[in-house]
C-alpha cells in the first residue's frame, strides 16, 4: 500500500516545499520506511542525471533573441494592463 505522503516526497526532493512543509515531511520520512526509500531513490536518480548532464552557455545571438522576446512580452503585458483600466 502506498503511503499518502509519497506524492509530496517528490516535491521535497525537488525543493518545491516551503520550509515548514519540508520540515514536517522530513519528520515523516524518519518514521516511514517507504517514503524514506523513495526519497533516497529520487535523490540517487537526481544525482546520476546531474552527473551525466552537459551544460552549455547560450551564445550572444541567443541571449539577444531571448532579451528581445522578454521585452516584447513585457511591453505587451503593460499595454494590455493599461487597456483594462
Amino acid at each position: 500500500m502506498a503511503c499518502a505522503e509519497s506524492d509530496r516526497v517528490h516535491a521535497l526532493v525537488d525543493g518545491e516545499l516551503v520550509v515548514a512543509e519540508a520540515a514536517a515531511l522530513a519528520q515523516h520520512l524518519a518514521g516511514c520506511a517507504e517514503c524514506e526509500a523513495l526519497a533516497a531513490e529520487l535523490q540517487a536518480l537526481r544525482a546520476s542525471l546531474k552527473a551525466g548532464a552537459s551544460r552549455y552557455a547560450a551564445g550572444p545571438a541567443l541571449r539577444g533573441r531571448i532579451a528581445r522576446a522578454l521585452a516584447a512580452d513585457g511591453a505587451a503585458a503593460a499595454a494590455k494592463s493599461r487597456g483594462r483600466r
